[in-house]
């Protein structure tokens, strides 16, 4: 379902009645005139329900007795509601849950009056989210209104439809906000849709972090990719550095960080530039063995000892074929002879002792089993003793 969600504030009533009648502006020109956003949005945007969210001090007799022609339907309950808001009585939400069909028949869709506390302390934080849990449902796509309500509450509200889009349940489209000046019968309703993407995008970025997966990332970018990085190469090349198949990875990821480089991205996106960069730098080593040294330093910083220690000892390997200009890192009958000469010098022990350790701790890792030799074993009981030492092998063999 297609989910309007607005605030509803108050006013000092020895002052004003409600919200004043403007003129919303709409960014294609388009304007409404109407004193509540929300009705404007709501006609605008035609959604399937609109959820309206106040405290119980909230100036809910404007829905009725504003920009709405009601006539006489649920009189005596727009009276009782009058009278409660009249005299700065707090509305009981059974009231209003009397009321929603009134608008829910007049606006043709599904309304939703919640109240939610308005304290600042946790316990009411997470009463709004509960209520915001109730009424939305999964797969349920989301715009938010902010234009409304105390200062406090746009915070709040987009903080829990992010927790909802976070969860999976539901996700947030569209943030608008009606900017009015003082003195001025006219509001530009403007999109505050970039902070939805700079929050999904530290979002894909911790999931890079902790995963090594691209595919969120992608995602956010697609839509800016030049017609030589398209989706799907980039989703090959992830996939290719994920199976340790780092030379299928190099010039997808070797093109993307100069497309990044070269600062093409529009705002918000612009932002994920210098993080990605510094994280696609492995791509741009010299040597096949340093790009893979640089994999293997980045997969132990999240802790990934099996594809560390993978792309640890296969360095080792390339690291031979460089040293002994055997030819093309990247060819695979290159790299058996490199593997060879390396096996060969481990059963001589003429590699050094961090190398022969290093394919023990390789093989045990790889296969959950317990590692040959006491200095092995002791290395896999002990994170830190683990981190250290690949740390270490990783700078040596750089």
């Amino acid at each position: 379902m297609n989910v309007l969600i607005s605030l509803l504030g108050k006013v000092d009533r020895t002052t004003a009645s409600g919200y004043p009648r403007t003129a919303y502006r709409f960014h294609d020109g388009q304007v409404a005139h109407a004193a509540f956003l929300g009705w404007a949005l709501q006609q605008r945007l035609q959604p399937d329900r609109l959820i309206i969210v106040g405290s119980s001090t909230s100036m809910w007799d404007h829905l009725f007795e504003g920009d709405l022609d009601l006539a006489d339907q649920a009189a005596d309950l727009r009276v009782e509601l009058m009278a409660l808001c009249d005299q700065g009585n707090p509305v009981p939400s059974e009231l209003l849950a009397q009321l929603e069909p009134v608008l829910s028949r007049r606006l043709n869709c599904d309304v939703r009056l919640i109240i939610a506390r308005r304290g600042l302390d946790a316990q009411s934080q997470f009463g709004l989210f509960e209520s915001l849990a109730e009424v939305v449902e999964t797969g349920d796509q989301l715009t938010i209104d902010c234009t409304h309500g105390f200062r406090h509450m746009p915070m709040l509200l987009l903080a829990g439809a992010q927790y909802l889009e976070g969860l999976g349940k539901a996700s947030v489209e569209a943030i608008y906000y009606g900017l009015m000046e003082p003195g001025s019968a006219e509001a530009l309703v403007c999109r505050l849709d970039s902070l939805l993407e700079i929050e999904r995008g530290v979002r894909a970025l911790e999931h890079l972090d902790a995963s090594g997966d691209y595919e969120p990332l992608i995602k956010l970018l697609e839509p800016y990719l030049p017609e030589n990085i398209n989706s799907r190469r980039l989703r090959e090349a992830a996939f290719h550095e994920r199976t340790l198949r780092i030379p299928n990875a190099k010039k997808a990821l070797q093109d993307f960080y100069r497309f990044l480089d070269g600062g093409q991205l529009p705002f918000p996106q612009v932002l994920l530039r210098t993080a990605l960069l510094e994280r696609l730098e492995w791509a741009n080593e010299p040597t096949h063995h340093r790009r893979q040294l640089a994999c293997s330093r980045i997969a132990l910083s999240r802790r990934d000892y099996p594809r560390a220690t993978a792309l640890l000892f296969e360095a080792s390997i390339n690291e031979v074929v460089y040293a002994e200009k055997l030819g093309d890192a990247e060819n695979p009958d290159v790299r058996e002879k490199a593997r060879e000469i390396l096996e060969d010098r481990i059963k001589r022990n003429e590699a050094p002792r961090n190398i022969r350790l290093l394919r023990r701790l390789r093989n045990a890792i790889a296969h959950g089993a317990r590692p040959v030799g006491a200095d092995a074993q002791r290395l896999i009981a002990s994170e830190e003793k683990l981190q250290e030492f690949l740390s270490h092998l990783i700078e040596e063999l750089a």
